[in-house]
């Protein structure tokens, strides 16, 4: 599963929010692979994707809430886009609005049929088995 461009898609568009259910606590790591880790600090954001939730940070590093985009009723397309195996493929970078919501950067322009995808950090890419050094 994936998602592929329907249309051109220009460079600078973005997509969100990606939608999601938001705990104040952990939640079961058996449950989800929709999921992401985001933290903050005081100079950049740091995004991982982990294979069981997503940790929202605030500039302290504090957890804000955990989300879960695994329930189809409280999730959006977003959820679908996967993983470049190299740099070269990846077209979208994520970004947190207001330390809550996480939208998708188009990083260059997309032609028609070309599949979307944003680079989940190190983590979930060695689980996928991609080689993370052709992203450093």
């Amino acid at each position: 599963m994936g998602v592929f461009a329907a249309r051109p898609i220009a460079r600078l568009n973005y997509f969100g929010p990606y939608c999601c259910k938001k705990y104040n606590n952990s939640i079961d790591r058996k449950r989800t692979h929709y999921t992401w880790e985001v933290r903050q600090n005081n100079t950049s954001l740091v995004f991982i994707i982990i294979i069981i939730r997503m940790q929202v940070h605030d500039k302290s590093g504090n957890i804000i809430h955990y989300v879960d985009g695994s329930e189809l009723n409280k999730s959006n397309w977003l959820r679908y886009i996967n993983c470049p195996e190299n740099l070269h493929q990846q077209n979208l970078v994520a970004f947190v609005v207001d330390e809550s919501e996480i939208f998708y950067l188009v990083t260059r322009d997309i032609p028609i049929g070309q599949e979307l995808l944003v680079y989940y950090g190190d983590i979930y890419a060695k689980k996928l088995g991609i080689d993370t050094t052709k992203f450093s």
